[in-house]
């Protein structure tokens, strides 16, 4: 729902918003299905970290407001490796890919 805020606010206001509380804490989470043609399996990537002003060139979305925990940049400060290394799609991902390995053994 980040993206609706965004494009309403914009991620200037979008922080100032979360800013006025103590707890600036946030997730970012993906949720991968996969549906084997019997069950429907889920797979979650989780981030935490804490919204922030804008700050960074890179990304989209609210990378330059999200600064991931034990991080001092922001997404959009870090350089692509550096993110994906991080990403919670790609951990959502990754857990999708092992199944798959694990359920054709």
């Amino acid at each position: 729902f980040t993206r609706w805020f965004e494009i309403e606010l914009g991620l200037e206001k979008l922080a100032d918003l979360v800013l006025r509380y103590e707890d600036h804490g946030a997730t970012a989470s993906t949720i991968v299905g996969y549906f084997d043609g019997i069950t429907t399996h889920f797979f979650a990537g989780n981030i935490h970290g804490t919204i922030v002003k804008p700050r960074g060139d890179n990304g989209f979305g609210f990378d330059m407001i999200f600064q991931p925990e034990g991080y001092n940049k922001t997404f959009a400060e870090m350089e692509p490796s550096e993110k994906t290394a991080l990403s919670h799609r790609g951990k959502a991902f990754e857990q999708l890919k092992q199944f798959l390995i694990e359920s054709k053994s």
